[in-house]
């Protein structure tokens, strides 16, 4: 790009503030930095979080004590607040019709931030499809890649849309009445993939074994699940008993669980009769197996067979 063309471009960028000082607030001032977006304002909910993310990007951006200081320095505002704070923040501030202001939830629409519109603002969503667990990740690790959530209509949307171009990310726009199934769907691959890892780790625990022990054995073969997921999808990375259709380890598998971990049970009934028709759709399970072990997960315990041959 001709130096001309990039000068140009920097100066019709919009003065970027940051309102929420946590990790992902963090993350996103790094990146709009990376990206060339001036920024100017950063507010947080203390002192020493706000200037900590001043401190981490340069050149550093006013550090700001109020969230009206920021909008007051900015015109493009993004909120990245905890959810629950992110309406009461935007009630707060004296908006104008020279505001674009984004939220980063992905389970929130946008009227959360209906006090904007009401003052001629702009409104909107801005939603990376990643974990922001504190401190990962680092400001080293970019987002290219990363899929990002976009709810916004015309210039903000184009606005939202160039950013994300320039972060190396492809984006989705999504309709306010999508929020909640595009954020189960994150919710479901990560934040629950976390919680089977936790209950599996506790499952050594029973056998006397460390939960680092656990880690150790466990996260190479969870590493290899997602890259089979990675390069043939779902559901042809499927493996295991039930894509084996062997009833008898799931036999095994549910009465060690009601001996051992009966809280659990419903769980792994429920995460099995799931998996089922994914078997059937990579072919490696046949209608009559497919039957066998549905009725093997959805027996009680009273009615549970006492042996179950494996399925050929």
């Amino acid at each position: 790009m001709p130096r001309a063309r990039q000068e140009k471009q920097a100066v019709d960028l919009p003065r970027a503030g940051i309102i929420g000082a946590g990790t992902l607030g963090t993350v996103l001032a790094s990146v709009l930095v990376r990206c060339g977006y001036p920024l100017a304002a950063v507010a947080g909910r203390s002192r020493a979080s706000t200037e900590r993310l001043a401190r981490a990007v340069q050149p550093h951006p006013q550090v700001c004590a109020t969230p009206q200081q920021a909008a007051d320095l900015a015109s493009l505002i993004f909120i990245t607040t905890p959810d629950d704070a992110i309406e009461s923040v935007a009630a707060s501030v004296r908006w104008s019709s020279r505001h674009a202001v984004v939220h980063c939830s992905g389970a929130l629409d946008a009227s959360v931030l209906d006090a904007v519109r009401r003052a001629g603002g702009q409104a909107g969503g801005f939603h990376p499809m990643q974990t922001f667990a504190a401190g990962q990740p680092g400001l080293d690790a970019p987002l290219a890649g990363v899929t990002i959530g976009i709810e916004a209509e015309g210039q903000l949307r184009d606005t939202l849309a160039q950013l994300a171009q320039a972060m190396g990310c492809p984006w989705v726009a999504l309709r306010p009445q999508d929020k909640a199934l595009y954020h189960l769907s994150a919710t479901l691959v990560s934040n629950y993939v976390v919680t089977l890892a936790d209950a599996a780790t506790s499952l050594w625990e029973r056998l006397g074994l460390s939960r680092e022990q656990a880690r150790a054995a466990l996260l190479p073969l969870l590493e290899g699940t997602v890259r089979g997921i990675a390069a043939a999808g779902t559901p042809a990375a499927l493996t295991g008993p039930i894509a084996r259709g062997d009833a008898g380890t799931i036999q095994r598998h549910l009465a060690a669980l009601r001996r051992h971990a009966p809280e659990l049970l419903p769980v792994y009934r429920a995460l099995g009769e799931r998996t089922v028709p994914l078997a059937l759709a990579n072919r490696s399970l046949d209608s009559d197996a497919a039957a066998a072990i549905q009725r093997l997960l959805q027996a009680t315990p009273a009615d549970a067979p006492q042996h179950v041959e494996a399925i050929a």
